[in-house]
């Protein structure tokens, strides 16, 4: 009893000395931390960027509309959100995914709207989760007892729909639907590949 014991203090030490360098974070260091992988976001940003700019060949007026996209205020507060959630962000290949994010808000042939609200639902989503949505773009039937890995996140976020099938030779079927705004998630992602 005696040894868990020792142990136990042991970790607790451990713990409250991991955690008294918190003590001197303040808002300011925490900044100097996103200024300091910002560059990273960046660069995967900037990396991103021709691929969303050569569908846009297409565009009428693609130019001139880009300048008034980048001049827009909602655009800019679109694009800072991004940022910001990228600059939360604990895990390095979700954070590269919001890069892809960032270039895709470029997209002229989603409104600021549209895209504002795919990168609400995408906080929620890994890049697990995007890989299960292109699976299941279009129609797929799965048995009802069949598990899909991050299917039931993707209802939740609205990216998917479920729809009871036919009840054929005694297994109930579902059937599962891209939503629009599944659609439009995978448009603003486009450019986005995981990493394996």
């Amino acid at each position: 009893m005696s040894v868990s014991l020792t142990a136990g203090k042991a970790a607790l030490t451990q713990v409250v000395k991991f955690l008294s360098r918190y003590e001197k974070k303040n808002t300011a260091a925490l900044m100097k931390a996103w200024d300091e992988a910002k560059e990273d976001w960046l660069v995967e940003l900037r990396r991103a960027l021709p691929d969303v700019l050569r569908r846009l060949e297409n565009v009428e007026q693609a130019q001139e509309k880009l300048h008034e996209r980048a001049a827009d205020r909602e655009f800019q507060r679109l694009l800072d959100n991004v940022s910001i959630e990228a600059s939360r962000e604990a895990i390095d290949e979700r954070r590269r995914m919001l890069a892809h994010v960032g270039a895709g808000t470029f997209d002229l042939t989603m409104t600021i709207a549209q895209a504002a609200r795919c990168e609400r639902v995408i906080r929620e989503l890994d890049p697990e989760d995007v890989v299960a949505l292109r699976h299941v773009n279009g129609w797929r039937e799965f048995r009802a007892d069949a598990r899909f890995e991050h299917l039931e996140l993707l209802i939740a976020a609205g990216c998917v729909v479920e729809i009871p099938g036919d009840n054929a030779g005694g297994e109930q079927t579902v059937k599962h639907s891209v939503t629009k705004t599944g659609t439009l998630v995978m448009r603003l992602l486009a450019t986005y590949e995981p990493r394996t």
